[in-house]
């Protein structure tokens, strides 16, 4: 995954920035990671899932592989935000 136009003073470079491993550029809410990070920490059925859920997949995939999974499920998030919740499909 590349993304284009990373600012260098006060020009901008458009050379690609590989996204799946290494120096990554991307940005995070801090305080959504914050909610993220609480609710995977929970005692609870969901704190439960999300961390299994996250053991899985760092016991299977490679770095670059979970990088691209973070980056689809953000997009089907982005994709799906405005879908009712599954129990009402």
């Amino acid at each position: 995954m590349r993304l284009r136009g990373q600012f260098q003073g006060e020009s901008m470079s458009m050379q690609p920035l590989d996204l799946t491993g290494g120096q990554s550029v991307y940005c995070l809410n801090q305080q959504q990671l914050d909610r993220a990070l609480a609710l995977a920490a929970e005692e609870s059925a969901s704190g439960a899932r999300i961390r299994d859920a996250v053991a899985r997949l760092e016991s299977a995939c490679s770095r670059n592989e979970r990088a691209a999974i973070a980056f689809v499920l953000i997009r089907h998030l982005q994709d799906t935000a405005e879908a009712p919740p599954p129990a009402a499909r």
